[in-house]
């Protein structure tokens, strides 16, 4: 059997975009600073996951000339380091890859012809630079991109035995007390806040960028695995962002509406990301630059009260779903307390219960009854 013989345009922008990791790399090499810096290692042979990177980077270039280049000179300027310091470093890593990510994603889309792409462009109105503009004949589509640091939260989320992930009658400090009175142990509070300051920079940021066309404003928000954290902080009917019994309101006590910013998409993307870089991946995407359709954890389109509706092929390419389409999974849907068990501690004294069982049967079977 023949092999089949790619198309010559296919051979052609492979040969393109394989000549352009290739001068990426070394206009990565040619920006970095003096002393180690956290892509060494996978920039080095390339690793596998260094060359989904440049893959990602060169993609982007292709698509929007100089946008590869540029983020690879931003990668280029974190520098290594450790302890504490190292963290919050790593950190701003993880949130220029996670850019990496929405950008190429973005890039990737059929846009209609005559589509025009600005990387942080500048808001006339409030001088902010929101992270990428697309700019189609008949709408303009405003992405901005946050990455919150969760290390802190995430140790925090795994130590404690109860979580308050969103605002409500729970929360309310006499309820509260007697709640958790029940309980040993500290409790992990609701992170509502970060996604409040998110929503407060992306209006800042996409408000009145464009007065002559529609206009589409979208937050893009990357998050670990358990996303039902930014979920309840947007839709939790009690105290949700995104609902008209939102917790941020004004002097007044009007609710903040947030109208410049029509919806979140939520990317359950940070441990996988996480873990590429330390070369696990066992995760639900093998390529974490791509947000492959029908991935079986898939990410998440929350759209603000009153805001307009995303197109369909942007939702499909970063495979985001209705949030309300996914309620039913738990690990989706707006919560107001979680208690955590020990699953090591559990599993622990489960086999000790088994052995001593075992024991006691081997002694005296038949008192007992056990057979």
């Amino acid at each position: 059997m023949t092999k089949p013989i790619a198309p010559i345009e296919s051979v052609k922008a492979e040969t393109d975009r394989a000549s352009q990791m290739v001068l990426i790399e070394r206009h990565y090499q040619a920006h970095r600073r003096a002393g180690r810096h956290w892509l060494d290692y996978h920039f080095h042979k390339p690793s596998p996951f260094g060359l989904q990177l440049l893959m990602a980077l060169a993609t982007c270039e292709l698509a929007a000339p100089a946008l590869g280049f540029q983020l690879a000179k931003e990668l280029a300027e974190i520098p290594y380091a450790q302890g504490k310091a190292g963290e919050q470093v790593f950190e701003h890593l993880l949130q220029k890859l996670i850019e990496v990510v929405v950008l190429r994603t973005l890039v990737s889309i059929d846009w209609p012809v005559g589509t025009v792409f600005r990387h942080e462009p500048t808001n006339p109105v409030s001088k902010k630079r929101p992270e990428f503009v697309v700019d189609t004949p008949e709408r303009m589509f405003v992405f901005e991109v946050k990455c919150p640091g969760l290390l802190d939260h995430q140790r925090k989320r795994a130590r404690n035995p109860q979580q308050i992930p969103a605002r409500s009658s729970l929360t309310k400090s006499e309820v509260r007390e007697r709640a958790l009175s029940l309980f040993q142990g500290g409790v992990t509070l609701p992170q509502d806040n970060k996604l409040k300051d998110f929503l407060e920079s992306a209006e800042e940021k996409i408000a009145g960028f464009q007065t002559e066309k529609p206009q589409t404003g979208v937050l893009v928000v990357a998050w670990d695995r358990f996303m039902y954290e930014p979920i309840s902080s947007l839709n939790h009917a009690e105290s949700g962002l995104f609902t008209e019994a939102s917790f941020h309101t004004d002097a007044n006590g009007a609710r903040v509406l947030f109208a410049a910013v029509d919806g979140a998409i939520l990317l359950n993307h940070l441990s996988l990301m996480h873990e590429h870089t330390h070369e696990k991946t066992g995760g639900h995407r093998p390529d974490p630059f791509v947000l492959d359709p029908n991935c079986p954890s898939p990410n998440v389109w929350c759209p603000n009260f009153g805001g307009t509706a995303l197109p369909e092929a942007v939702l499909k390419a970063f495979d985001a779903v209705p949030a309300e389409a996914m309620a039913m999974f738990a690990d989706y849907a707006p919560m107001e307390f979680v208690m955590w068990l020990d699953p090591q501690a559990f599993a622990r004294n489960q086999a000790a219960r088994r052995r001593k069982a075992e024991l006691i049967y081997a002694v005296c079977p038949a008192p007992l009854g056990v057979g």
